[in-house]
């Protein structure tokens, strides 16, 4: 049995209830139950008798709801251990009726506790006080794609009152001049969704000119003074004594006075932050550099001897980051002064400035008018929670108290995903002031080092700052300093084996560990080594645990041809003027290590003698494909290994989905939903119908729809062929007993489900949609049935939340799911394992707070992702490439601004990447594997890069190049006795590595055919092959010509995303004259226009009557869709071939069907097992009453003689407009597709001059139907 393991003395600190605490914790150091012992010890007090505190005064703060949840489930749980309804357990008292009902009252109230999000915590004080909070009274909370759909609302509406105002919109054509209008809208999101980043940028841009140059110097001064002094001082000491050679006195004089101006100007920081703007200085040390140092910061041979070369190039690397930046700054001051020479006035810091501020300014606008739609429409946000609760404390002190009165405890998890306001709610409910009373007791628990979320607006400075304020808040306390004022720390580890803690104490304790050689931030956190508990020393002596190394590293092999040998006989001046060409190897294939990876996988789960230790259990056991995780940085890369594992039957599930609403199970339960709302929608009941709920063939379909010429529904046609079944069944027996089957049971299903679309909730109406098709029976024989559980159930947490948001009905939630599709929203905090024998894919973000025995780490020697051209810096503001015109010539010109920011955002980027390697180390408690690449030179020495090079640093591991070796380091570690004794020493720890091929003897003893439920080998394959992005099973005639013409571009645009040029042209910039200028402007763009113009031509045209003005505005409306301001040429252009369209003879005939005719019309048909997809311009009923197809084409074409050759090459996308047709309308035997060329419509002009006409009969459909399934049959056999 297992036994309950008694609190550390760490530990039972942390339960002091007469201090404020923050406690940091290590991982795996037990701190999430910390915090419920503390909440357990707060009730424990009140039966006693020793504190006057109820359940609903005591707040705890989680991270996420799920996290609340379990955090309920578990003090409920110690509750119940420690108390029976009846007597206490572990008390020596009385017990009288009175203590049974203290008991039984506060377990009551254990239901309702406040366990919550900070978010919840904040909304339910609004609903308290909306009138004084100044929200709706009857407000909502929105979720995230009502928000994004309001926000992109708002930048719409700000965008047109822009261009209304002359003098705004000759801002906002300086604005995009510099920046595309996409990069303006993400910037806007990304601004508004940030509420510190908003404050941050709210105090900069009130600014003067003068005053932010200052918040540049400071910000300077506070990152590079100390590492600058420090390499003044290694020089001066090092001169001072240095006697050199005959050459070094040609330098002397340069030497001395840089010094000497260094010690008695820059050492002081004031001096030195101001020297960012004097060009002298940047002079003089640049003289001072080039004069000892050659371009690549290397020691001049001819001024040092081989003695002290090696002493002053070790200290040149330890300040490569300050050379770098130092040279960014010399470069600009050298374009300054080429700006200053052509234009005296034009000063280019200035001009970012006013542009930056522009913008902001632009995006204030944005705001204030998302905050009326929100109001408008009743809604908050989570940005509004905050706030408006922080507000609702400034403005009413007397609500403040009245809530700080009802709380006596405050206890928030996770504080390391902080943000700075969060914290100032925190401070004003525990605030730090002599003249308030009673307030409640502060406890926070996080971990610095795990703080890996800023990009949802966690700031680790946070957790740094409330430290120091709960030492401040315990400066009262006589016995504070017994505990280090509050500061505690939770040091022990109980996940990690001995081995991966003295590993990564090593590795991630060595590159945390900055020198003040590198520039200084705030983001930059100490690093605590682990502590080990001797039990836990003791229990991994193990005789089998070494038979795999507990740190094993996979390697691929790459070739790098740059990678040369140093030519050792090069001449002086070429070794001072040769950059270090040795580049880090380039990744190419990635299936030699995902197959490495794999091989491993199967040999351990394989081999009896290598075993894992099972905490529930107490002892060692084999291991199961449940206790591996593959850790990713990135998405894809888990996409990838995955079709890996597939084909080497590993079973896994994929938590890497970006958003698993694209999966074909959610699809077909998506639209089950929107036909039961809709029953006309012919194409969702046809979906559902194919599906495996229902699985009629397409035959099938195909009968009912053909079994009459009406145009009905497709449920109506359903129904009714239904009816002629059962006649005909009753008249001459059984014509077709299968499908009348199925038709009955899909009719029955669905009439039951139709009658509750008004009565359930959305979550248990789809819950009843699985249970009436029985659902489970039909998908447990699936191969990759337990990934499609995971994804509905993911699906029914999905509702749930969403129906707690409050009214919404479920065109709403279809809606919803619609814009997160589009969006790509992502949802990394819902998340969930399914009991399965199966292998865990996860990024490195979704693994925090999780364990495993076994881990991987995937390519750590990949970089993240690039910086992007357009972004923000909290403390220096925003980043674009500013662009200016001198001398009729376009330059992008750098700025100290840009600089800085760019500075600040990489050195706070590069703290974040080293805490997420932290993590992803962390996560492994029995072994833990490193993979990447690596790459030899022809001196056979191994090359590597990023984080993979340096952990091969820090435990100087030199790579051999062959194909395996097994290699021990000594690492220190931290014991703890069983007396609370700390005690320091060194394990052997076996390492392994394995390069491009894994071939370990198997194990000879065989499994045993049964295990127990602690060691089953069942082999479940649960997904066969990782499908594209894009959906391969809906067809359209894009996608036929670009395979006709060219696979390759087939395969780039649809399984590799690569897509041509046109994307990449409509996110440049804007010229800076965009009124007048436009050399941006392509044929597509002109066509989109003209398209959208006849779409619309009923607004612009009636009868006899044309409207110039509401053409220019339809013209306008489409150049806003498409983000694009067009030339007044090419607007005229436009409004030229859109008149003369209605103006021609064809038009004029036909002027009334047009007018009322179908336009941007959409088919959507199945096609054997797929889908054929057309969208035809505009559907023309003829006179004669057959359907024709009327394409409109913007060819750049000259004359009529023309059109035969354009027509040839539209050919197969009319063949499948017209197929699709067919489809639709069976009756018709003759079917045309005409294609209007715009520019040669000429006023009363023939129709043989400007259209061109295809006819097809029924044979030549077949044909054309035969020809395209062919084609499809070999899209869907391509191999990427």
């Amino acid at each position: 049995m297992k036994q309950k393991k008694s609190l550390t003395k760490e530990q039972r600190d942390a339960l002091n209830l007469n201090l404020h605490i923050s406690l940091n914790a290590n991982a795996g150091s037990g701190k999430t139950s910390v915090l419920v012992e503390r909440y357990f010890s707060i009730l424990e007090k009140a039966i006693r008798g020793e504190l006057d505190v109820s359940p609903d005064e005591i707040v705890a703060i989680t991270f996420t709801r799920k996290a609340s949840a379990e955090m309920l489930s578990r003090i409920i749980k110690r509750f119940n251990s420690a108390f029976e309804t009846t007597k206490p357990t572990n008390l020596n008292q009385e017990v009288g009726l009175d203590y049974i009902e203290k008991v039984r009252t506060i377990r009551n109230k254990l239901t309702n506790a406040r366990i919550s999000t900070i978010h919840s915590f904040c909304l339910q004080i609004l609903s308290n006080y909306p009138i004084e909070a100044d929200i709706p009274v009857n407000f909502r909370e929105i979720s995230e794609s009502e928000r994004l759909q309001l926000l992109d609302d708002a930048f719409n509406t700000t965008l047109m009152e822009w261009l209304d105002f002359p003098e705004k919109k000759t801002t906002l054509g300086k604005i995009l001049s510099n920046i595309s209008l996409a990069d303006l809208r993400n910037l806007t999101q990304k601004v508004i969704s940030n509420i510190d980043l908003w404050n941050d940028l709210q105090k900069l841009y009130s600014k003067s000119f003068d005053d932010y140059l200052q918040v540049l110097a400071e910000f300077f001064g506070e990152t590079y003074h100390k590492c600058f002094n420090l390499f003044i001082q290694f020089f001066d000491t090092f001169f001072e004594t240095y006697d050199g050679n005959e050459k070094i006195q040609e330098i002397t004089t340069q030497i001395a006075i840089f010094l000497r101006y260094s010690k008695e100007v820059l050492q002081d920081k004031v001096n030195f932050s101001n020297a960012l703007f004097d060009f002298e200085t940047w002079n003089n040390y640049l003289n001072f550099v080039n004069a000892i140092l050659t371009k690549d910061k290397k020691p001049r041979k001819r001024y040092f001897n081989e003695e002290v070369y090696e002493e002053i190039a070790s200290k040149s690397r330890e300040f490569a980051k300050m050379f770098a930046f130092f040279d960014k700054i010399i470069n600009l001051n050298s374009f300054k002064q080429k700006v200053k020479e052509k234009s005296p006035e034009f000063n280019v810091e200035q001009r970012y400035f006013e542009t930056s501020k522009a913008i902001f300014s632009f995006i204030q606008d944005v705001n204030n008018n998302f905050r009326k739609l929100k109001y408008d429409e009743g809604f908050i946000d989570f940005s509004d929670m905050l706030i408006k609760t922080n507000e609702l404390f400034e403005r009413h002190k007397n609500i403040l108290e009245e809530v700080r009165n009802g709380i006596k405890f405050l206890l928030v998890d996770e504080f390391q995903d902080t943000d700075q306001l969060q914290f100032d709610i925190i401070r004003q409910l525990v605030p730090n002031e002599k003249n308030i009373g009673k307030i409640p007791n502060l406890f926070i628990v996080g971990d610095e080092k795990q703080s890996i979320y800023s990009f949802r607006n966690a700031d680790v400075r946070v957790f740094q700052d409330a430290k120091f304020y709960i030492v401040e808040l315990n400066d009262n306390n006589e016995d504070a300093w017994k505990l280090d004022f509050g500061k505690l720390k939770l040091t022990q580890t109980f996940r990690l084996k001995p081995e991966i803690a003295g590993f990564v104490d090593r590795t991630i304790g060595n590159i945390m560990l900055l020198s003040d050689a590198e520039p200084f931030s705030e983001f930059n956190i100490d690093y605590e080594p682990f502590v080990i508990p001797e039990i836990k020393l003791q229990q991994y002596q193990n005789p089998n645990a070494q038979k795999v190394a507990p740190i094993t590293f996979l390697f691929e092999k790459t070739k790098d041809e740059s990678i040369q040998t140093e030519n050792s006989n090069a001449t002086e001046n070429e070794q001072e003027n040769q950059s270090n060409n040795e580049e880090t190897p380039k990744q190419s294939d990635y299936n030699k290590l995902d197959l490495l990876i794999a091989r491993h996988i199967n040999f351990i789960v394989e081999n009896d003698e290598v075993q894992i230790y099972d905490k529930d259990i107490e002892s060692f056991r084999t291991v199961n494909y449940s206790d591996f995780a593959i850790l990713s940085r990135k998405i894809k890369d888990l996409a990838k290994i995955a079709s890996v594992f597939a084909s080497q039957n590993i079973p896994f599930i994929f938590q890497g989905s970006k958003n698993f609403f694209s999966a074909r199970e959610i699809q077909d339960i998506i639209s089950f939903l929107r036909f039961l709302v809709n029953p006309k929608n012919d194409v969702a009941l046809v979906s559902i119908l194919r599906s495996v709920f229902f699985g009629f063939t397409d035959e099938d379909l195909l009968n009912i729809s053909t079994s009459t010429n009406e145009v009905l529904p497709f449920w109506i046609k359903l129904t009714n062929y239904f009816n002629i079944l059962k006649t005909e069944e009753n008249a001459i027996g059984n014509p077709d007993s299968e499908l009348l089957s199925k038709i009955n049971y899909a009719i029955n299903v669905i009439e039951r489900l139709r009658q509750l679309v008004s009565i359930l909730p959305i979550n248990e109406l789809i819950h009843r949609i699985l249970v009436e098709t029985e659902w489970h029976k039909k998908f447990r024989g699936f191969k990759n049935f337990e990934q499609i559980l995971a994804n509905v159930d993911e699906l029914l947490d999905y509702a749930r939340e969403y129906v707690s948001l409050g009214f919404r009905t479920i065109l709403d939630f279809i809606d919803d799911i619609d814009f997160i599709s589009k969006s790509g929203i992502s949802d990394a905090d819902r998340f969930g394992f399914v009991s399965s024998n199966a292998v865990r894919l996860l990024t490195i973000h979704s693994a925090k707070g999780l364990e495993f025995p076994v881990v991987y780490l995937y390519r750590i020697d990949s970089e993240p992702r690039t910086k992007e051209n357009i972004d923000v810096s909290r403390q220096i503001g925003l980043i674009f490439p500013m662009v200016v015109y001198l001398d009729n010539e376009v330059h992008k010109a750098p700025t100290l601004q840009n600089l800085l920011a760019s500075t600040q955002l990489e050195i706070e980027q590069e703290a974040e990447e080293l805490r997420l390697l932290y993590v992803a180390t962390t996560r492994a408690s029995d072994y833990l594997i490193i993979t990447g690449s690596v790459a030899f030179n022809d001196k056979n020495e191994c090359k590597t890069k990023y984080h993979l090079q340096k952990i091969l640093e820090a435990i100087k591991l030199k790579v051999a190049n062959k194909s395996s070796e097994r290699i021990s380091c000594d690492f220190e570690i931290k014991i703890l006795k069983e007396n609370d004794i700390l005690e320091k020493a060194k394990i052997n720890v076996p390492i392994d590595y394995y390069i491009d091929s894994f071939n370990q003897e198997k194990a000879k003893v065989a499994k045993a055919e049964t295990e127990t439920s602690v060691g089953q080998k069942e082999i479940i394959k649960l997904i066969e092959k990782i499908q594209p992005e894009i959906s391969r099973n809906i067809f359209s005639s894009t996608k036929f010509n670009i395979y006709s013409v060219e696979p390759k571009n087939y395969i780039k645009s649809y399984f590799l995303g690569i897509h041509s040029s046109l994307s990449e042209i409509m996110k440049t910039s804007f010229d800076e004259e965009f009124e007048t200028k436009d050399n941006l402007i392509i044929s597509s763009i002109i066509g989109n226009t003209i398209h959208f113009c006849m779409e619309n031509v009923s607004y612009w045209f009636s009868q006899d009557n044309f409207y110039i003005d509401k053409l220019i505005e339809t013209i306008e409306n489409s150049m806003f869709q498409q983000e694009r301001l067009l030339s007044r040429d090419i607007q005229n252009l436009i409004l030229e071939q859109c008149s003369n369209i209605v103006q021609t003879k064809l038009f004029k005939q036909y002027k009334d069907i047009i007018l009322h005719s179908p336009k941007e019309f959409e088919i959507l048909l199945p096609l054997g097992n797929d889908f054929l997809t057309a969208k035809i311009d505009l559907l023309f009923k003829n006179p004669s009453g057959e359907f024709e197809i009327w394409d409109w084409k913007s060819n750049n074409i000259k004359s009529a003689t023309e059109m035969p050759d354009y027509a040839e090459y539209y050919r197969q996308q009319m063949e499948t407009y017209a197929l699709a047709l067919s489809y639709l309308y069976p009756e018709q035997q003759t079917f045309r597709a005409k294609l209007l060329f715009t520019k040669l419509a000429r006023p009363d002009i023939n129709d043989s001059d400007w259209t061109f006409e295809f006819c097809w009969n029924k044979a030549d459909l077949r044909a054309i139907e035969s020809h395209l399934t062919s084609l499809i049959t070999k899209m869907n056999n391509l191999e990427v």
